[in-house]
C-alpha cells in the first residue's frame, strides 16, 4: 500500500494584545518591539486560525475551530482535530507524506510549537522529528524544488503565485479583499477559508506537475 500525500497550508494570526505572552514580549523588548502584526510568524506569540489539507485527489478540507475561529480555544480544537486526522490517515493508508509551499521552514515547525503550547507534545511527531534540519526532513517542500541561486533559502521570486505562474497554473481570484488579518478583523472568516482552500488546491497542482521528478 503506497503512502498518501497530504498537501497542507496554514493561516496564522498575530499575538493577542491582552495576552500574557505579548506582555512578556514587551517587557523583554521594551525599547524596540516589533509591530504586533509581525508576530503572526512567531509561534510563541502568534496563533493558528486554520489549517487546510488535501489528501491525494480528495477535496481540500479546512480545520478552523468552528465558532471559536481565531481564539486559543479554537486553535486547541483545530490542532486536536488535525492530529486526529493525521492519525486516521496513518492507520487507514499505512502512512503519509506531508507536502506544501515553505512548509518545512514555517508551517510544520509553527504547528508543532503550537501543539506543545497546548499540551499536545505527544502528537508533535505526527509531523516529523522536532528540531531537525529542514534539508533532512521527509516533508516535500516546493521551495526545495525551485532553489534560490544564492542557496540561502530566501523565498524571493519563489512565492506560490510565482511558481504557479511559471507552471501555467491558474491563479486564485483574490476574493479575500486584502490581507488575512484584515479579513479576520472584519469577521470575514468565509473568505479566509476560501483563500486557504485555494492555496491548498494550487499547491497540490504544483506537486502534480512535479510528480514525475519525485518518483
Amino acid at each position: 500500500m503506497s503512502r498518501s500525500l497530504i498537501v497542507m497550508d496554514c493561516e496564522t494570526l498575530p499575538a493577542d494584545p491582552e495576552s500574557p505572552e505579548w506582555a512578556a514580549y514587551l517587557a523583554w523588548k521594551r525599547h524596540d518591539p516589533d509591530p504586533i502584526e509581525q508576530t503572526s510568524f512567531t509561534p510563541t506569540l502568534g496563533r493558528l486560525c486554520a489549517i487546510g489539507v488535501a489528501r491525494d485527489d480528495r477535496d481540500p478540507h479546512i480545520f478552523d475551530g468552528g465558532d471559536d475561529f481565531g481564539t486559543l480555544t479554537g486553535e486547541r480544537a483545530l490542532l486536536a482535530a488535525f492530529a486526529d486526522y493525521l492519525q486516521g490517515v496513518q492507520k487507514k493508508a499505512g502512512g503519509f507524506r506531508i507536502a506544501g509551499h515553505n512548509v518545512k521552514r514555517f508551517d510544520v515547525p509553527f504547528i508543532q510549537c503550537r501543539m506543545i503550547v497546548h499540551g499536545m507534545a505527544d502528537r508533535v511527531r505526527l509531523l516529523g522529528a522536532l528540531g531537525g534540519k529542514p534539508w533532512e526532513s521527509p516533508v516535500l517542500d516546493s521551495l526545495d524544488l525551485f532553489p534560490h541561486p544564492d542557496g540561502k533559502g530566501f523565498t524571493g521570486g519563489r512565492s506560490l503565485a510565482m511558481i504557479c505562474a511559471a507552471l501555467g497554473i491558474p491563479q486564485q481570484t483574490g476574493a479575500m479583499g486584502g490581507d488575512m488579518f484584515d479579513a479576520f478583523q472584519r469577521g470575514d472568516f468565509a473568505s479566509i477559508r476560501a483563500h486557504l482552500r485555494d492555496d491548498v488546491h494550487q499547491t497540490r497542482e504544483v506537486f502534480r506537475r512535479l510528480a514525475p521528478a519525485l518518483e
